[in-house]
Formats: C-alpha cells, structure tokens, sequence
C-alpha cells in the first residue's frame, strides 16, 4: 500500500506541471506534451497494475475470512 501512495503522490506532482497555475510557469516547463504524456501513461499503468494487486489481495483475504467463518461455525454447531 505504501508503493500505491508513492505512484499516487508522482502522479499528483506531474498534474501539477501539465496544470499550471500561469502560462508563463508553462513556458519554463521544458518537457513537451507528447513526453508528458507518455510519463502520464506510465504512471497511470503502474497504478493500475498496483490497484490490481491490491484488490487480488482483497479477494484472497475474504475467501480465506469466509473459509475460516464456515469453520468456526461448523465448529459451534458440533460441539452443541
């Protein structure tokens, strides 16, 4: 999760760059939209990829929560 913050943050830090509070900071700027773009792209492919893993995890732990409720239960009715 620590990982997902740190691309969420980068991805932040470029918005700031192609959203300028002046177009006169735009001009100092000197990558070009088509870099801009494509480092954009790569973040957003890497944030992908890391919320994947994440809710793959997700789904993991609740089959696992699930299994161990089912035993519990089953453990409580037999010993009634």
């Amino acid at each position: 999760m620590g990982d997902l913050k740190d691309v969420y943050r980068a991805s932040v830090c470029i918005e700031r760059f192609i959203r300028p509070f002046h177009l006169c900071e735009h001009d100092e700027f000197s990558a070009t939209p088509t870099e801009l773009g494509a480092l954009v792209a790569a973040v957003n492919a890497e944030f992908e990829r890391r919320m994947q893993d994440v809710d793959a995890a997700c789904e993991s732990l609740q089959k696992v929560l699930r299994k161990a409720a089912r035993k519990a239960l089953k453990a409580k009715s037999n010993a009634r």
